[in-house]
């Protein structure tokens, strides 16, 4: 068949050159910022994570977040054992009670410094979860 048809079509722009680009570009907009031309490093562009994860029900809960995100991005189900590998992101490898207060604390109290941390976690997380072959071939 034609580059266009069925049934290799959505799969044709996957190669060794389009796959580098775009874990770059998921780590530009997830993480480093999206530089643009002559922009000052830090400026540009970048997902707002803080967003995302209110949309996701109950931030508070690391395994919600988790769920969420993986229902959005990829088009298959994604077994538990990811999901919790996924979930260490945000847990730090403690048990699911940590997220919890982390979110909670920063919430009654959201000083730089709590901020910067949950920041980090979410960013992680986002892009961990962007590079992976699931969600590059949904």
């Amino acid at each position: 068949p034609a580059y266009y048809q069925e049934p290799a079509y959505h799969e044709l722009w996957i190669n060794a050159d389009t796959l580098q680009k775009r874990i770059k570009f998921i780590g530009d907009l997830s993480v480093d910022h999206l530089q643009l031309d002559e922009m000052a490093y830090g400026k540009g562009a970048l997902i707002d994570v803080f967003k995302i994860v209110e949309w996701a029900g109950d931030p508070s809960d690391s395994m919600q977040i988790v769920e969420a995100w993986c229902d959005w991005f990829y088009a298959i189900d994604i077994n538990a054992e990811v999901k919790h590998v996924m979930q260490r992101f945000l847990t730090g490898g403690l048990e699911d009670f940590v997220w919890t207060n982390e979110w909670i604390e920063w919430k009654n109290n959201p000083t730089e410094d709590k901020t910067k941390a949950i920041e980090v976690k979410l960013r992680t997380l986002l892009k961990y979860m962007l590079s992976m072959a699931e969600y590059q071939l949904s």
